[in-house]
């Protein structure tokens, strides 16, 4: 299996993906969700195969897979946030490797993010970001 065995952005599927014990959700055109990208992964809306839950996976790009270096830093991130527990922070519900892709799943929090709220209403109040990084 390729290294990094999802859809390129645009792409429909024909049928679910799986990766693991996930399986990647598609929006109403048939592409994979894709809930964001950074500069070691990327992260998608799916379901846990057996617990039955929605999560954010967070899946190590081809790019990467083989740099020890890189893939450290990855699990250090993991562990990091399997460590935090704070009504504010997604859990940690999942971490492992498949075909040799390092990957993690997250409690799944929708309605975008901050920066697509401030991106779609402009700034918040200055109250309203004091209450955010209180948080």
């Amino acid at each position: 299996m390729a290294a990094e065995p999802l859809l390129s952005p645009g792409e429909k599927a024909t049928e679910k993906v799986r990766f693991g014990n996930f399986e990647v959700m598609n929006d109403p055109e048939g592409r994979p969700v894709l809930l964001g990208k950074g500069t070691f992964g990327r992260t998608y809306q799916a379901r846990h195969c057996f617990l039955d839950i929605i999560v954010a996976l967070k899946i190590i790009t081809e790019r990467y897979v083989a740099d020890a270096a890189v893939r450290q830093r990855f699990l250090t991130e993991a562990r990091a946030v399997a460590k935090l527990s704070h009504p504010h922070i997604a859990r940690l519900y999942d971490f492992g490797e498949k075909d040799g892709v390092l990957h993690y799943a997250m409690e799944y929090c929708g309605g975008g993010s901050l920066a697509d709220h401030v991106a779609k209403n402009g700034p918040l109040p200055l109250r309203r970001t004091i209450e955010i990084a209180q948080q």
